[in-house]
């Protein structure tokens, strides 16, 4: 049965779905997750080693490399590099995109288990653990108090961190920052060796005075009792008073405040936070014409500590940050009146770019659903007609998010980026049928009798048209790479909501049209009776341009030629990068001093580096300053990096992207020093380079000294900034070489005089103290003043086998180096990082296309060493790839569908005619309006595809229908031409309203948006306009050639079996007719059947006049 016909039979059935699938809809659409973008697994493992106190080539040779060797076997590894710096070793593995990050944890795990035992047995156990995007921090908060550091590190440790571990979905809090309270022996050289006494005797003395010891049990009947020792050091003085040594006589016991003094301190400062931030409004007359009042916000710098707030995979970003905020009220609320006033601050909101990117995108929907709307009533002139129409918004909208939530997809910039662009296409299916109903009821038929007919009559386009647009959006949901993961929920939303909307346009247009839209239409006011003139003057144009190209066809298709030429010589001006950054009011800042610059020093220089940004970007709303931690979270005691929040985009007049670059700007003047940086943040509250290019070799100083010269020559690219090289100064040493000769004549372990040497300059946990139910470290090493080693190299003593102390000069000579301060590796070699920014307008295909140039002509890598590009450039050539197997996939899906539906491999050629228009106005519109080829913008491009081959097919398909009804092709084409005219146009102009506002940029955060919607909207303007005129132009000759194709292979039929179809076709007419009558009987109370204008309709594709 006619689905059409179904629909208008039992108007109930119809109406029962639509109802469930709004409410599910809307159930569905409140469930749906919400997130910045879809849960993308990145297939990373990282193995982290720790070796305290080895240098990094040690770190190389001992850690890395073996667990390099060993797990570049598994299978799916795509590539293995690794950080070696002091103490740490990060070996990073990367696996190809589809290989079960899970799976790749657990075989890295079993081959670091494997050569565990060829490690030093010192180090700490092997961390390993695959990537995740939740092991980024969701929010910072500042915390700040008039507190000495002890008594705030304990306030926050102990209350601040546990409140927020009580929220909902938080995973993890950790404390950057502040000091805790650590008991400290500090041991006095002279007296050591006055008596003798080596610092490894010490500490194994306080181990063992401050050990509870269980010693057993004893059980009698059915009871059991547990006997333990009780040692712990619950007091200062139990430590102090500690033995170390008794030499039999009684007073002649000494103790660990014999040999030094035993102090309540704080732990040694790794980090140093401070926070500038408003700490309250002044309000202030302002004199003027009105004399009003403007509110300033005063703000100051003052010393802070930090807690990285880290969410559970998988969990709601918006609702873990709103948990966390409201939690933070209420400590603030309970700890007011508190001593010192303790106050939370809130200084990164991961969630607060999410909330801001779907209202953007929110906006940009409503927009264009209003836009849309008007489209079709300016067209069809008739509420009831907009009204049918525009249903089919709602309906797909809310279908769609009940198919995405059945998929496990999230409400996401991509999900949502994807029904903004939909909201013109939802509506082309129903435009197209609506206008054909419309088009039979302008001609008197009954309503009912139009809505079957006018459905029927374009069913195969509409099919057609909907089939080839989800034809190309299914190969954007099977792309590879990080843009297959991130594009797979924007093809399928679009396909589901498509889906949903044919179903709207066949059942649910058809139904309402039937028993709610009256008959044809009459101007009611002034706009609709100026746009309906405005229609006459472009039919009447289009009449002309229609008659000129069916009688020069040959001469419309070069013209058409030379155009897309013209447009393809627009390309290699058009510049090619991954994503466009956005202009976004929160960035990061770095400066990294010279190696062995101290924790102080670099708290000085990071203080007046936020002086002057405070000065030259007074829109500054908050910096958080965190000296000692890199970019990797690392400590580092030469870095210090900016967390920069502007004030809200309405309370400046200057954007984003400005002040970055002023930032810049006077950092690279007055701090070159430093290498300053500015970068986006990438994940959480970290920062990474778009630009990298790796040099590869096996020796450091060569990898140098042309990174060096590299360096000078690719800051001269435009579109980089900011560009800097891995290579650091070498950090000073002092290395203690051991003479093995001497060793063995003194009875000395090299592990031994290595342990006791640590025990006095960096000193280790000894034991635990314990106070008001928490534990403090106990700490023991030499006093401050005699930890320089090297002045104090000739009274050093070590213990032998049996502690007799050695002089260390005995065993051993002192020499000063200065070794690497970090050593990076990339597939087993060593390797020299150049990292970079984009610059304002800068692009990351032009950079990678300039560097090569340089590569390869000007500075050519010397023997011994290669070079590699990755990061944003390697993405983009895999972008690259995708979207041209993408579009070869689209064209290939599109034009079997169409050959399946019109049962002819030729036909589909004429309707592909579209595609090459399309493209031409998309480089066009990117060309003038200066965007990029990015990943949006090229998505953009295989979704024009599908939308452009629609007004192809309704002209192909009306015109098809006139030539079998006995019309000449000129005059098939031609009456097709100006029938379609008005449904192209509509669906065009909603395509074009619904597109708009994206193309527009409406918000902060649209700018990386934007060339998707110009390329869209370029594609569609010049397609619909040539395809007009091509379509027309090329349909005579390849329908010539179709004919002629199948008369030599298609079986001939004799001409009495088309008579028997015929008379059966109209045999099932008349049902028809009877069934309808007896619906309206049942609906309308009408007693007599329903009444023709004709005896029998007259086809659509009858023979017009003959035109002069």
């Amino acid at each position: 049965m006619n689905i059409a016909r179904l629909a208008i039979k039992r108007p109930i059935l119809i109406s029962s779905i639509v109802f469930v699938l709004l409410f599910v809809g809307i159930i569905s659409m409140n469930r749906l997750g919400i997130d910045m973008y879809p849960d993308v697994q990145f297939p990373y493992v990282v193995v982290q080693t720790i070796y305290q106190g080895s240098a990094p080539e040690e770190i190389e040779n001992l850690i890395t490399k073996p667990i390099e060797d060993e797990v570049s076997s598994i299978s799916g590894l795509k590539r293995v590099s690794s950080r070696n710096m002091e103490s740490v070793s990060l070996v990073i593995c990367q696996f190809n995109l589809g290989v079960d990050v899970k799976y790749a944890e657990q075989q890295v795990k079993d081959k670091v288990a494997r050569i565990r035992r060829n490690l030093p047995q010192n180090i700490d156990e092997p961390l390993i653990q695959r990537y995740d995007p939740a092991d980024m921090p969701i929010a910072r908060v500042a915390v700040s108090a008039d507190l000495n550091s002890n008594d705030l590190y304990d306030l926050a440790k102990e209350d601040i961190k546990v409140g927020f571990q009580q929220v909902n979905d938080v995973a993890s809090v950790q404390i950057i920052g502040g000091r805790r309270r650590e008991i400290q022996v500090e041991l006095d050289r002279h007296k050591l060796n006055r008596y003798r006494i080596p610092a490894l005797a010490v500490a194994n003395a306080i181990k063992n005075a401050g050990m509870n010891v269980p010693v057993g049990k004893h059980e009698k009947g059915s009871s059991e009792l547990v006997f333990r020792t009780v040692a712990q050091f619950t007091d200062i003085n139990q430590i102090a008073n500690a033995l170390v040594q008794f030499s039999g006589d009684v007073g002649n016991a000494i103790s660990v405040k014999s040999l030094g003094t035993v102090s309540d301190g704080s732990e040694e400062k790794t980090t140093i936070g401070y926070l500038y931030a408003p700490v309250g409004a002044v309000k202030s007359e302002k004199s003027g014409l009105f004399g009003f009042k403007k509110t300033k916000v005063k703000r100051e710098t003052n010393p802070a500590m930090f807690l990285e707030i880290y969410k559970q995979s998988g969990a709601n970003t918006v609702a873990v940050v709103d948990g966390i905020v409201e939690r933070m009220k209420k400590i603030n609320e309970h700890m007011k009146d508190r001593p010192g006033k303790p106050k939370l601050t809130l200084i990164y909101d991961g969630a607060n770019i999410v909330r801001m990117n779907l209202e953007e995108v929110r906006t940009t929907i409503i927009i264009g659903i209003i836009l849309a709307v008007i489209v079709v009533y300016l067209f069809l002139g008739n509420a009831r007609s907009t009204f049918i129409t525009g249903i089919a918004l709602p309906n797909s909208l809310l279908g769609a998010f009940i198919l995405m939530y059945i998929m496990g997809y999230t409400i996401n910039v991509i999900t949502l980026l994807a029904l903004s662009l939909t909201v013109g296409l939802l509506v082309d299916d129903a435009i197209v049928v609506r206008e054909n109903i419309f088009r039979k009821l302008e001609e008197g038929m009954h309503p009912m009798d139009a809505a079957e007919k006018g459905t029927t009559e374009v069913m195969l386009a509409v099919i057609a048209t909907t089939l080839t647009i989800m034809a190309v959006f299914v190969p954007i949901g099977f792309l590879s790479g990080i843009v297959g993961q991130f594009f797979k929920q924007f093809g399928f939303t679009i396909v589901f909501a498509m889906g949903i909307s044919l179903f709207d346009a066949l059942t649910v247009a058809p139904f309402l049209s039937a028993y709610f839209a009256g008959t044809g239409h009459v101007a009611q006011n002034v706009v609709i009776r100026n746009f309906e003139r405005f229609q006459r003057w472009i039919e009447k144009w289009y009449g002309r341009i229609m008659s000129f190209t069916l009688d020069h066809p040959l001469l419309v298709m070069a013209i058409t030629t030379v155009i897309f030429i013209g447009s393809l010589s627009t390309a290699p001006f058009i510049k090619k990068t991954f994503m466009s950054n956005s202009d976004y009011g929160e960035f990061i800042a770095q400066i990294q001093m010279p190696s062995g610059t101290s924790l102080d020093g670099t708290g000085e220089v990071a203080l007046q580096v936020a002086d002057r940004i405070k000065a030259v970007a007074p829109e500054m709303d908050k910096i958080s300053i965190i000296v000692g931690m890199n970019t990797m979270q690392q400590q580092q005691p030469n870095f210090a990096q900016f967390g920069l929040s502007l004030v809200k985009y309405n309370e400046r007049k200057r954007g984003a992207a400005e002040i970055k670059e002023t930032i810049r700007k006077m950092l690279n003047k007055e701090f070159a020093y430093a290498r300053p940086k500015v970068n986006e943040y990438s994940m959480g509250m970290t920062s990474m380079a778009p630009y990298y290019l790796n040099l590869i070799g096996s020796d450091l100083s060569e990898l140098d000294e042309y990174a060096q010269k590299l360096v000078k020559e690719i800051k001269k690219i435009p579109d980089l900034t900011d560009v800097d090289t891995s290579s650091e100064e070498g950090k000073p040493e002092y290395q203690v070489q051991f003479n093995p000769n001497e060793m063995q004549k003194f009875g000395i372990m090299p592990v031994i005089a290595g342990v006791e040497l640590r025990y006095q300059i960096a000193g280790e946990v000894v034991g635990q103290l314990h106070a008001k139910g928490l534990e403090y470290d106990v700490r023991l090493r030499l006093k401050p003043d005699q930890r320089d080693l090297r002045s104090a190299y000739a009274e050093t003593k070590i213990p032998n086998q049996t502690y007799r102390l050695v002089p260390l000069s005995a065993i051993s000579k002192g020499i000063e180096k200065s070794g690497p301060s970090q050593i990076l590796r990339e597939d087993r070699s060593r390797v020299v990082q150049i990292t970079a920014n984009l610059a304002p307008n800068g692009a990351i295909g032009t950079a990678q296309d300039m560097s090569l140039a340089i590569l390869k002509k000007k500075l050519p890598p010397p023997k011994g060493i290669t070079y590699s590009f990755i990061g944003q450039t390697e993405d983009l050539k895999e972008l690259l790839t995708n979207i041209t197997f993408a579009m070869l996939l689209a064209v290939i899906f599109i034009y079997f569908i169409l050959a399946s539906l019109y049962e002819s491999f030729i036909t589909p050629v004429t309707i592909l005619m579209a595609l090459p228009p399309a493209l031409s106005g998309a480089l066009l519109a990117l060309f003038m309006f200066g965007e990029m080829l990015n990943m949006f913008s090229m998505i953009g491009m295989v979704m024009l595809m599908g939308l452009v081959t629609k007004n192809s097919i309704l002209l192909v398909d009306f015109a098809l229908e006139g030539y079998r009804s006995g019309m000449t092709r000129k005059e098939a084409i031609y009456k097709a031409g100006m029938t379609r005219l008005r449904p192209i146009l509509m669906t065009t102009f909603a395509m074009l309203a619904g597109t708009l506002p994206v193309a527009l940029g409406i918000g902060e955060l649209s700018k990386f948006r934007m060339a998707m919607g110009i390329a869209i909207i370029g594609g569609l303007i010049l397609s619909t306009f040539l395809t007009l005129i091509v379509v027309p132009a090329m349909f005579e000759y390849i329908d010539m050639f179709r004919e002629w194709i199948e008369s030599k292979f298609r079986p001939k039929y004799k001409k009495h079996e088309y008579n028997v179809v015929e008379e059966m076709d109209e045999e099932e007419e008349v049902i028809d007719e009877n069934t309808i009558n007896n619906a309206v009987k049942e609906h309308s109370g009408a007693a007599a059947p329903l009444e023709r204008s004709t005896g029998k309709p007259e086809r659509s594709g009858a023979k017009p006049k003959k035109r002069k």
